[in-house]
């Protein structure tokens, strides 16, 4: 029973051993045109987690494979619209969410990086609007 035990601990540290031990390094990355931090493959090239942003203030953190986007990220550019979504080879490509400054968002599939299919538009002057009316008919509503 005890060599059992003592086995089992063994395996059970060696696993903990190698699991720390992983293949990616966080690294740092300057461009001509921003920096990049998160993971890199042993090639050096952008590979899983990280976040890239540019000069102009626009970044991009999510999901890099073989120094693409690849995966789910959040893009915020300088000028305040962001999309949250998949990205497939760079690409917009999957389910997103595109959201304006003025907290406007349209929800939709995109194929290539562009709006595929049908999707929800929010505007939000109509939101507001809505919101008034809403706390129009309560206030009217009380004894």
């Amino acid at each position: 029973m005890k060599s059992y035990i003592s086995c089992l601990a063994t395996f059970v540290l060696l696993l903990i051993l190698c699991s720390c031990n992983s293949s990616k390094k966080v690294t740092t990355i300057d461009f001509h045109d921003g920096s990049y931090v998160g993971e890199v493959d042993k090639k050096g090239l952008k590979h899983g987690k990280g976040t890239y942003k540019w000069l102009d203030g626009s970044f991009y953190e999510g999901d890099f494979d073989r120094d693409l986007r690849h995966g789910t990220g959040h893009f915020k550019w300088a000028n305040g619209e962001t999309y949250k979504g998949d990205y497939l080879q760079d690409q917009r490509t999957g389910l997103g969410i595109y959201t304006w400054p003025d907290g406007s968002f349209y929800e939709v599939s995109f194929l290539n990086g562009k709006r595929h299919g049908n999707g929800i538009f929010i505007s939000s002057e109509v939101f507001s609007k809505l919101h008034i009316q809403n706390l129009v008919h309560q206030f009217l509503s009380l004894p």
